[in-house]
């Protein structure tokens, strides 16, 4: 039953995440030895989450018995108040379909006493076989009582099953993307949510070592780094598809946001502008803008809300673009005619990403000139925050500026390739009659003379 409700190795993994996410867990690690196709040597997948944790008799009575009812009588996580996304009763058939053996250890609060229950499992699956009663197998198993510990669960799966290849673990990255995309966020009736890390450690494949987060942010077109820095300018940088790495300084003198940072990606409708499709496929990229895009800002490491989101343009980033305007700020005018674009310049921002399209946080400073409303929700209206929003939108007008120049680039290019392609095909018509062959050589070489000129 087991090897047929989960039969792919990346499936199994992801629901392991999910009942990560489904613990109350801020940060799953996952680490692959040995488990790709060409190494030798025991292969291992060791998954370790910061949740809840289970009990001893949790793991008896809920984690080993299938087709379990807790999800359908709390669909919600008892600290964070998340929607649940693991399958019922599937961790455990996971664990079976992806190694012959599985050792399981647990941390969590005991809930008759002060103290935290570590409970370690060890499961030989290969003698759980075909008509034999489980009961009657054999599990090592051990429960220690701790006056104080770190709550979660660590599973090392040894002796793996299959041999994993990249086309797997790249399935496997894009499948729970969007757990990781969202950091804090709050439900009525529970604790704030500070958000849910996925952490690789599998320098075996590529992209196998960070942070999923980190992954998405560079997945897109592009990413932009700012800081407004100590004379109030704003220090811009920005890594993006065919034009590479760039900065700018905006020179506005702004006063009170010292060490005020920001991180913001664009991420494209179309997936011919994305720089790793093996992380952002276009059904992803699609639910993670949808339901995720937009800035939010963090003080102190807390979300200030209401800013960020699809529905939350605080910005103005949307009215800007439904206006239509062409012209960029006269703060760019000095790069009118320095850069090649895809139009002309007073008509770039017709391009400007939508608030959808942009995932992003800002971390304002700790002695930024901000402060909160008495109801906590956002800050107060004053000078301060209204320099930071003209800074943000400026940014994402150079952003948008460099955007132009990479569709140039991507035109030019396309236009190089048709030009190719059209040039082979006159080669080829080349046996012709003699007058198509004159016809064909003059095309040809008002073809090149277009190609030099780019």
């Amino acid at each position: 039953m087991g090897e047929n409700l989960v039969t792919k190795n990346h499936v199994a993994v992801a629901e392991l995440i999910k009942n990560a996410y489904d613990a109350d867990a801020t940060r799953v690690e996952l680490q692959f030895i040995n488990a790709r196709q060409d190494n030798e040597g025991r292969s291992e997948i060791r998954i370790k989450d910061n949740g809840v944790g289970m009990t001893y008799d949790e793991i008896d009575e809920n984690w080993m018995r299938i087709g379990t009812t807790d999800k359908v009588r709390n669909p919600q996580t008892e600290k964070y108040g998340r929607e649940k996304t693991g399958n019922k009763g599937i961790g455990r058939f996971s664990c079976r379909r992806l190694g012959y053996r599985l050792e399981l250890t647990s941390i969590a609060e005991d809930p008759d006493s002060d103290q935290y229950i570590k409970s370690y499992v060890e499961f030989p699956w290969s003698e759980f076989a075909r008509n034999t009663d489980v009961d009657e197998i054999p599990v090592e198993s051990e429960v220690e009582y701790l006056e104080n510990a770190d709550t979660g669960v660590t599973l090392r799966i040894l002796d793996l099953r299959d041999e994993w290849n990249q086309r797997d673990f790249n399935t496997l990255r894009r499948n729970v993307l969007t757990l990781s995309v969202v950091q804090q966020q709050r439900r009525e009736g529970y604790k704030e949510d500070p958000g849910f890390d996925i952490v690789f450690d599998a320098p075996e494949f590529d992209q196998g070592e960070g942070s999923l987060l980190d992954q998405v942010y560079d997945a897109g077109w592009c990413e932009m780094q700012g800081m407004f820095n100590e004379n109030g300018d704003i220090e811009l940088s920005i890594e993006g598809k065919k034009i590479g790495k760039r900065s700018h300084t905006i020179k506005k003198g702004y006063d009170g946001l010292d060490d005020t940072d920001f991180k913001i990606a664009f991420i494209p409708k179309d997936k011919k502008h994305f720089r790793d499709t093996s992380t952002l496929s276009l059904e992803r990229a699609s639910e993670i803008t949808g339901e995720y895009g937009g800035i939010r800002v963090y003080r102190d490491g807390f979300r200030v809300y209401p800013y960020g989101g699809p529905d939350d343009d605080w910005l103005g980033i949307d009215r800007y673009y439904s206006r239509r305007i062409g012209s960029p700020d006269e703060e760019f005018d000095d790069l009118s005619g320095k850069m090649d674009l895809h139009n002309d310049f007073n008509r770039t921002m017709l391009v400007h990403p939508r608030n959808e399209n942009l995932i992003g946080r800002i971390g304002v400073g700790t002695d930024a000139n901000l402060e909160m409303k008495t109801d906590r929700e956002g800050f107060k209206q004053n000078d301060t925050f209204e320099d930071m929003k003209e800074g943000l939108r400026l940014a994402l007008q150079w952003l948008t500026l460099q955007y132009s120049n990479y569709l140039s680039i991507r035109q030019k290019e396309e236009f190089q390739d048709q030009a190719e392609d059209f040039l082979e095909q006159v080669e080829k018509s080349k046996g012709g009659s003699e007058s198509s062959d004159g016809d064909n050589t003059e095309q040809g070489g008002d073809l090149r003379l277009l190609m030099k000129m780019g």
